[in-house]
């Protein structure tokens, strides 16, 4: 899948899709004829996507383990407490996992202190050598090629040593970074501001079951940006925050967005979203659109929609000869963006073009 940039990140292609163009209007006296005219330029190309939604009240949110198979190790909240979006709830213990991130910890500082010691042992090692050349040799030619041989042994070995070290650091460093993602999932964080109002009976000494609900949050406070059906889907990634648009109102402006609950948007037929962010509650039925943009072509030879025409699957475009007589000529064209086109072939930067 393409990859896909929100609209706080369209200073990639800023100069793109103005709706300014270089318009020059020529009128041929003899004849009282006058064209619009577009002259071709460099610049950038932009195909975008507004998917729209409207902000609608959270009526609360069911909190569901993650993992099965793992004991609770504490319980952070009561039912009628108030928590706010982010705060620890729930977490489970892994007793082995947590014995594994230290031993992986361990390694790692030992690896690093190890490695740091081969170039002291190097040294020394060398110097040695040197010693025994100097003060127990004869200093012959045969004896200084026999040092020098020695020293590049002595060399290679502690390469060799420096490498397995430094795999050894690796290895147990994306160990490590697989062991602390595992046991971050075994906390669970509020989605939502609100009120605890259920938590399932013994909690407290229970083992996990995946996806079974152990706990509700009613909301006080936070909106949700749903977009109706699931047309879009594959726009959103898991994990990806969004900007949306409100161009209307009291609350115009950009927000911040993340998805939520994203595992059941094919289920419900909606895509929603929390806000991220401290911006006060923005009222219920308020619109707003998110951008996204398709594909860009920076800096390319472009041209207005208008002027661009196609027949027999073939893009043309008619120029204007020196004696203002419109002359038709093949173009080789790339991205059709939102309102102009890139031109790969066929003309060169300034040549003037009839638009439609």
């Amino acid at each position: 899948m393409a990859a896909l940039l929100m609209l706080g990140i369209l200073s990639a292609c800023s100069a793109v899709e103005d709706g300014q163009e270089d318009m020059v209007i020529l009128e041929q006296d003899e004849e009282k004829i006058s064209y619009n005219l577009a002259v071709a330029r460099y610049g950038d190309v932009l195909l975008t996507q507004n998917v729209n939604g409207v902000f609608e009240e959270l009526v609360g949110e069911e909190v569901f383990f993650p993992v099965a198979g793992k004991p609770v190790s504490k319980v952070y909240v009561r039912t009628g407490d108030h928590v706010k979006k982010g705060q620890l709830l729930v977490e489970l213990a892994d007793h082995e996992l947590m014995r594994q991130k230290k031993t992986y910890e361990y390694q790692i500082a030992r690896n690093e202190t190890l490695l740091g010691y081969t170039q002291i042992n190097e040294d020394y090692e060398i110097s040695a050598l040197w010693l025994q050349y100097l003060y127990q040799s004869g200093q012959t030619d045969k004896e200084m090629e026999n040092l020098k041989d020695r020293v590049k042994e002595v060399q290679q070995q502690y390469q060799y040593l420096r490498e397995d070290y430094q795999d050894a650091i690796n290895l147990n460093q994306m160990r490590l970074e697989q062991a602390e993602k595992e046991l971050a999932e075994d906390k669970l964080y509020a989605g939502v501001s609100g009120t605890v109002t259920w938590i399932q009976d013994g909690l407290d000494f229970s083992v996990s079951q995946k996806d079974t609900g152990i706990m509700k949050i009613g909301n006080d406070e936070d909106r949700l940006f749903v977009i109706q059906g699931t047309k879009y889907l594959s726009l959103f990634e898991d994990g990806d925050s969004f900007e949306v648009e409100v161009t209307a109102g009291d609350y115009a402006g950009i927000y911040q967005l993340a998805p939520y609950q994203r595992g059941k948007w094919e289920e419900n037929g909606t895509m929603t979203f929390s806000l991220e962010g401290e911006y006060g509650v923005i009222p219920k039925g308020t619109l707003g659109k998110i951008l996204f943009v398709l594909d860009c072509r920076e800096n390319v030879l472009n041209l207005p929609l208008a002027a661009v025409h196609r027949a027999d699957g073939k893009a043309f475009v008619y120029c204007l000869r020196e004696d203002n007589i419109r002359e038709m000529k093949w173009v080789e064209t790339g991205l059709y963006g939102d309102s102009r086109v890139e031109i790969i072939s066929g003309l060169e930067e300034g040549e003037r073009v009839v638009l439609r």
